[in-house]
């Protein structure tokens, strides 16, 4: 159950990203795959310790039990499908650039 938990929602971020964007590369798809399992389950622990009542690893074996898996997955899938929809409003909304200028001497 855990690697469940830990790398599925991920994969449905990632399909839809894939939906939206139509990239067909695997290094960009890989990247973007570890990148949104990152985000996911950093948001996952952030809730998990400033909301719920636990306080130790979550990631422990004997912790993912069928009712917590099921709160976890629930609450990753949901961030799942909220991730790349919010990098599609950030990106269709905000640009960011860079100049560099060259100092005269």
């Amino acid at each position: 159950m855990l690697i469940i938990c830990l790398f599925f929602p991920a994969v449905i971020s990632l399909a839809i990203h894939k939906i939206i964007y139509k990239n067909k590369e695997l290094v960009d798809l890989f990247i973007i795959y570890v990148i949104y399992n990152f985000l996911i389950n950093l948001f996952i622990n952030l809730f998990s310790y400033f909301v719920s009542n636990i306080k130790e690893n979550i990631y422990d074996i004997n912790l993912f039990t069928i009712d917590f898996s099921t709160k976890y997955m629930i609450l990753a899938l949901i961030i799942s499908i909220t991730l790349p929809l919010l990098y599609r409003f950030l990106h269709s909304n905000f640009k960011i650039s860079f100049k560099l200028k060259e100092k005269k001497k």
